[in-house]
């Protein structure tokens, strides 16, 4: 069972770990050589040697979140930071990520 900063998949880069429980994980980075940072997610799967999901040729790897749901991905884990377990959310990097990449309007 990966953890988010033990997933380094070769088509990504500058990985940022935005969210992590142990058994979902969300990050920002640059996939496959672009130039705009993107959102990826992963269940981590249960037990050591559970890959997770997704997961290719033995290794775990992240899936590109399609811009349509980035914005309410980064949104959920925002409002949801007071409810859940200490360190697991990165709060201003969430923030950062809607506002930079997004241009998402944060109300206070």
């Amino acid at each position: 069972m990966p953890r988010a900063a033990e997933v380094n998949p070769g088509k990504w880069k500058l990985i940022h770990v935005l969210y992590d429980d142990g058994e979902t994980s969300v990050v920002s980075g640059l996939y496959s050589g672009g130039e705009r940072r993107v959102l990826g997610m992963r269940w981590n799967g249960v037990g050591p040697d559970d890959l997770g999901f997704p997961n290719g040729s033995g290794y775990p790897v992240w899936h590109v979140v399609p811009p349509l749901l980035a914005i309410p991905i980064l949104d959920a884990l925002l409002r949801q930071t007071n409810e859940i377990r200490a360190g697991t959310a990165n709060e201003p990097s969430i923030r950062r990520e809607l506002m930079q990449q997004y241009r998402y309007q944060i109300s206070e």
